[in-house]
């Protein structure tokens, strides 16, 4: 199944079937879920969440996306533009995934905190220096 890029300041009210919306304004990309159940998949773009890349024509989205709060329980990746379907996961595996990746987000923000820490406590002592003729 192929999947169309349209870029937009803020997603639109109504979603068409094959059509993934990307606002960096808002750093989202929102599309349907492409087994056709109409389940609306929003992915935050963010380091800790989803990231994607666009070559000019074609958007690929990383990590998989999982529709694991849905029927269907699709999971899948859109790599240039095509929907590259996964197996189903089983209950047991999507906890397992949703456990990991919540360790993962916990880690990525306490690793950003302590780097802003470092800043601050440079920039502080920097300053310092700085004012002292050093």
């Amino acid at each position: 199944m192929t999947i169309v890029p349209k870029f937009v300041e803020r997603v639109p009210f109504e979603i068409e079937e094959g059509v993934i919306y990307i606002s960096t304004t808002v750093n989202t990309a929102v599309h349907l879920c492409p087994c056709g159940c109409k389940t609306e998949i929003v992915t935050p773009i963010d380091p800790s969440e989803w990231n994607f890349t666009y070559d000019g024509q074609t958007i690929s989205l990383y990590p998989s996306i999982g529709v694991w709060g849905a029927a269907c329980k699709s999971h899948y990746w859109i790599v240039k533009n095509h929907v590259e379907w996964s197996r189903t996961y089983t209950n047991k595996e999507i906890e397992e995934v949703r456990t990991q990746e919540s360790v993962e987000n916990q880690n990525y923000y306490n690793q950003l905190k302590i780097e802003e820490s470092q800043r601050s406590d440079y920039s502080w002592f920097r300053r310092l220096m700085n004012s002292l003729g050093f």
